[in-house]
């Protein structure tokens, strides 16, 4: 680990793109170890470091995407909330749209690998603990899927929703569209976080746990509001 820029820390770099860690990433590693790992503790950093790993190659596809279209690429930023992939896509719909769609095309890859790999495991008799590994690395790639495509700015799924406005739209207006469609998501996001919170059953449903789902509602609510303000001269 290597580096120091704004607070992030350069651990690797790989096909000509460095990767950093936000110093936030290990806060949120020690407060969820204490939520979640007590019980297992091996099984939960076995776990996390997946979702670090699968997170970098979901970025990586953004980046390697961006690059084939022509496009410019800086680097990958590992944060509690995700990752973030800074590249610059030719200014035209068809270029934005791998670009972001490549990200969650990884964890859709990744699905049937996963599965493909549990079903070696019980053919084999495996472990119950590598066969929880394997239903859970197959679960955190299919919330990380459906969650990304999610049509909410500024989701991955939002961004395919700009990206295909373009084609039939000003880019201004197909901006702002998915960012107004971002800030209800997000919005909706926090009130059932919020509700999780206050209601064990509303919580219990929720495929993340209430507190982080009104963070991420949070997050999105006010990415999408920077954005909208920002395109609404444009529109």
């Amino acid at each position: 680990m290597t580096g120091n820029m704004d607070g992030s820390w350069r651990i690797f770099r790989a096909l000509g793109i460095d990767v950093y860690v936000h110093w936030s990433w290990f806060i949120a590693l020690m407060i969820f170890f204490q939520l979640f790992g007590g019980d297992n503790p091996l099984m939960f950093l076995f776990l996390f470091g997946t979702l670090f790993g699968v997170v970098v190659l979901h970025e990586y596809g953004h980046a390697l995407a961006c690059r084939s279209v022509g496009g410019r690429v800086g680097h990958i930023v590992l944060w509690p909330l995700g990752g973030i992939a800074f590249v610059q896509p030719p200014p035209r719909p068809s270029a934005l749209l791998w670009t972001i769609a490549a990200g969650p095309l990884v964890n859709l890859a990744l699905i049937p690998a996963g599965i493909v790999a549990l079903l070696a495991a019980g053919t084999v008799g495996a472990s119950d603990a590598v066969l929880t590994y394997l239903n859970w690395f197959i679960y955190i790639n299919g919330l990380l899927f459906v969650f990304n495509m999610m049509p909410a700015y500024p989701l991955d799924g939002g961004q395919i929703l700009q990206a295909i406005l373009w084609y039939f739209m000003p880019r201004g207006r197909a901006i702002y569209i998915s960012s107004a469609i971002g800030l209800v998501f997000g919005g909706v996001m926090v009130a059932f976080g919020l509700m999780g919170h206050t209601n064990p059953e509303i919580g219990r449903a929720l495929p993340i746990t209430p507190l982080w789902m009104a963070i991420l509602g949070a997050f999105i609510t006010w990415e999408a509001y920077k954005t909208l303000q920002v395109s609404r001269g444009s529109t």
